[in-house]
């Protein structure tokens, strides 16, 4: 398979049962802030196919976890930060169901680019944010939960 074959495959596969989330951790010690990241997941049951995933983009698979004595073992492929914008940036042009979340995501890493107090995959933690930026990436974390809910939207 070539490099845009894998993509559309990973995509597909994706789009079904793989996950996008903006992670929000408490602060640790004092004056320090709270600490936002990406992170990008698939579960499956099939490894095969997580290994597939691993072997073109990098990541970790973790596993088995087992739901109960009538369902299969499942396993869960997962990046962070800036491993999971280049896997989302080769994956986008074939996905269908999760266009939206993968833009979110895009805004999300502009944010932390564009902000001297934290880069994707340095320094967490190490600064302060600004109140303003503390409250930028809560509403990005917020809009995030809010488009991976389960079930139907409310009309309230």
């Amino acid at each position: 398979m070539d490099k845009q074959q894998v993509a559309a495959y990973l995509a597909g596969m994706f789009d079904g049962e793989g996950s996008i989330m903006i992670f929000k951790s408490p602060p640790r010690g004092h004056g320090k802030s709270a600490v936002y990241r990406l992170m990008v997941g698939m579960t499956s049951t099939n490894l095969a196919v997580l290994e597939f995933a691993r072997k073109h983009y990098g990541g970790l698979i973790g596993g088995p976890y087992v739901r109960g004595e009538r369902w299969r073992p499942s396993y869960r492929w997962q990046m962070y930060d800036n491993d999971s914008i280049t896997f989302l940036q080769e994956i986008e042009p074939y996905i269908q169901a999760k266009r939206d979340q993968i833009r979110l995501a895009f805004e999300f890493r502009e944010r932390i680019l564009n902000c001297r107090t934290q880069s994707l995959g340095k320094g967490y933690g190490s600064q302060q944010m600004t109140d303003d930026e503390m409250v930028a990436r809560d509403a990005l974390y917020q809009r995030m939960k809010l488009l991976n809910q389960r079930g139907q939207p409310s009309d309230e």
